[in-house]
């Protein structure tokens, strides 16, 4: 069996699996995930939507899947919590209701190419450029736009959106830039 055949046959039984550690190949370089380890009622617990389940295929190395909320306030949707042993952590959502950005424009920005949502998207991270809004919002952020399959919106997002927006209190570091985009670029279609 070739290495192309085997990770080609790896990646069509990931989503059976979800706890599988995968090797993928990203522009020429081996790139190997950490586990993807769900429980059986987190599996359950996604399957019971009625949406396309994203997750990534690369997880940086350490990081684990630690918790999945179930959104029904805005609409069905969930957020799946990858976290590490120092703090860092990151959120995979998909939702049916896309809230849209928060035109806040941020020092930086990367471009993303993901096989699964095409280009036209943008990893955002650091403070706000504008100095007074700056002010108001001193801490660093990062996420990227709301990708759109189907009826449902996908993104990453960091510890800052982790703390805020779904009370996750010791999420206290974002990843790097860098390893968002190797990560949002490995999403793949889990159902």
């Amino acid at each position: 069996m070739t290495l192309e055949t085997a990770i080609m046959t790896i990646k069509f039984f990931w989503p059976l699996v979800l706890g599988l550690s995968i090797v993928i190949i990203d522009k020429g370089q081996y790139l190997r995930a950490e586990t993807v380890t769900l429980s059986a009622s987190q599996r359950q617990q996604l399957r019971s939507l009625d949406a396309k389940i994203i997750l990534p295929n690369y997880i940086p190395p350490g990081f684990r899947a630690s918790e999945i909320k179930i959104l029904a306030e805005e609409g069905n949707g969930y957020a799946v919590l990858f976290e590490n042993a120092e703090n860092s952590c990151f959120l995979v959502e998909g939702i049916e209701n896309a809230r849209g950005d928060d035109g806040l424009e941020l020092e930086g920005t990367l471009a993303l190419n993901s096989p699964l949502f095409g280009e036209g998207y943008w990893l955002n991270y650091g403070t706000p450029k504008d100095s007074e809004l700056r002010q108001q919002f001193p801490e660093p952020d990062l996420y990227s736009d709301w990708m759109k399959m189907g009826e449902y919106f996908y993104r990453l997002s960091g510890a800052l959106i982790a703390r805020e927006e779904y009370d996750y209190p010791n999420c206290r570091q974002d990843i790097s830039p860098s390893e968002a985009v190797k990560i949002i670029e490995s999403f793949g279609d889990n159902n």
